[in-house]
């Protein structure tokens, strides 16, 4: 059965996997950042299926702007409306 994405999904896809390819960077930002986007970049290049094509079209409407980890980190883990279907409760 084939798996339909919409132009967000693909958006949000693509956006999450550069991102996490970004903070790996940032991360290891006193080791050898160059190296960790390298292997990420590698990975995403490996990506088969539908999440490889996805990821082997150019993503030209990522826009991953940030000085610091933190500031891609807002860009690339934002908060998401809770869709469980059961609300969140505090305890």
């Amino acid at each position: 059965m084939p798996i339909t994405l919409t132009d967000q999904d693909r958006l949000t896809l693509r956006t999450a996997a550069y991102g996490a390819v970004a903070l790996m960077s940032a991360a290891d930002a006193a080791g050898k950042p160059h190296q960790a986007a390298t292997e990420g970049s590698i990975a995403l290049a490996s990506a088969t299926g539908p999440v490889g094509h996805v990821l082997a079209a150019y993503p030209k409407d990522v826009k991953l702007d940030g000085t610091s980890a933190a500031a891609i980190a807002d860009q690339v883990l934002p908060a998401q409306p809770h869709r469980g279907g059961h609300e969140p409760q505090d305890h």
